[in-house]
This record gives C-alpha cells, sequence and structure tokens, in this order.
C-alpha cells in the first residue's frame, strides 16, 4: 500500500447519514492523489480535531482534509439557479496549491462563515463578512478564517503554529467563547497564513428534522 498523499479528517459526533456515506464514497472515487480516512467518534471537537491532525502527520501525509459528516459539496450555477453534486471538489482544492483551501462554508443559519481578522487580542478577533451567495459563485476569496467543515490544509502549516492546533476557549467570568476552528485561524494568521475560498465548492448542511405533534415531519431551513 502506497503511503498516503491526503488525510480526510472526519471527526464524528454520532451517526453519519446513509447519504452522506454514499457521497462520501463517491467523493473519494473522484481522488487521484493516494489518501486514507482518519476517523475518530465522540470526543470534543477540538480534541478530535488534533487528534486526527497527530495521526495524518505521523504518517507523512502531505495535506489534510477536514470533511465534517454533515456537509456536503456542491457547485452553484448562479446564471441558471441551479446546484449541482460536486464530488470532484476534493481535486479541485488539492490543485490550488495554496497552504489553506476551503470551499464557501455556510452556517446552519444560513450566513456565511468567512471572517476577517478585527483585533487579535480582543475576545471577538473575527467579523463577519457580508457577502451574498451570487457574490461567491465561481470566484476565489482570500480571507481570514473559516469554519474548517470542509478546509485542506497543508502539513508545513502545523509546523508553524503551536499545539494544540483547534482549542476551544470559553471565559466563565465574561460568557465570551471563541470555536476551535476560529482558535486554528488566529494562529495560522499570527504565522502569515490567510485561506484561499473556493467559489465554486459552495457547501450545505444536512437539514435537520423533527416530528411534530401531530406526527408530522417538519424540516429546518438550514441554507
Amino acid at each position: 500500500m502506497s503511503k498516503p498523499e491526503l488525510g480526510i479528517l472526519i471527526p464524528i459526533r454520532d451517526k453519519v447519514s446513509p447519504e452522506w456515506a454514499v457521497e462520501l464514497a463517491r467523493i473519494a472515487r473522484a481522488i487521484r492523489v493516494p489518501f486514507k480516512f482518519y476517523l475518530n467518534r465522540h470526543f470534543r471537537l477540538d480534541v478530535a480535531r488534533n487528534q486526527l491532525v497527530k495521526q495524518a502527520l505521523e504518517d507523512g501525509c502531505r495535506k489534510v482534509l477536514f470533511f465534517d459528516s454533515d456537509l456536503y459539496p456542491f457547485h452553484y450555477n448562479g446564471e441558471k439557479k441551479e446546484w449541482h453534486d460536486y464530488p470532484e471538489a476534493v481535486g479541485l482544492l488539492w490543485n490550488q496549491e495554496y497552504p489553506i483551501n476551503s470551499g464557501c462554508y455556510f452556517t446552519k443559519r444560513g450566513t456565511p462563515a468567512l471572517y476577517t481578522l478585527v483585533d487579535k487580542d480582543s475576545d471577538k478577533p473575527f467579523a463577519p463578512i457580508d457577502i451574498k451567495l451570487e457574490e461567491l459563485w465561481n470566484k476565489v476569496l482570500y480571507i481570514d478564517a473559516t469554519g474548517t467543515g470542509f478546509t485542506l490544509i497543508e502539513s508545513e502549516v502545523f509546523k508553524c503554529i503551536d499545539p494544540p492546533y483547534f482549542e476551544y476557549k470559553y471565559d466563565f467570568e465574561t460568557d465570551k467563547e471563541l470555536s476551535e476552528d476560529l482558535a486554528f485561524f488566529l494562529k495560522a494568521n499570527e504565522a502569515g497564513f490567510k485561506v484561499l475560498v473556493e467559489g465554486r465548492i459552495i457547501l450545505k448542511h444536512e437539514a435537520t428534522m423533527l416530528i411534530s405533534w401531530d406526527n408530522k415531519a417538519e424540516f429546518f431551513k438550514v441554507w
């Protein structure tokens, strides 16, 4: 078995849906470099990400891809207002040859998770970038931070920052928090790295469903 060049890191909170598993298989078939899956379950997200990075680096992976188990990569055609699945998304990020690349990641509230650094010494160092979907598609942006749900990172980046790379921060006195991915990007910014966001890849969250009192399925809008 050849040495993996790409580590696909999948932190799993609980279970994955059959649909996501099928999509992962389709994406894996489209990857053209030696790769290896790294999975763990039931760990806090920052702990899970650190463990997975450590395992991939020990195996000598040249790049790692975080692929969260509730995300799907799509291509959006802004002219026709159409969505298409995009199993070639990993190859597109790989070919960018930029230290940190990501698809256009949206939060479950439907807002873009694209951030600019405003004050690295404050308890809220990043501010969201106000941008619409139509302004993103087919463009390349260089930003300071994003969510790490579908982010490709060269292994050399981790040699330039101190572990733990991902660290959830919470101040009990002020009730302020900083997510593990933004804490990583804060360290990456201090080491001189930005994020290339590839507008040909738009990431959607898996839908959440509730069963109401009258036994009807209700879907949250997560896009």
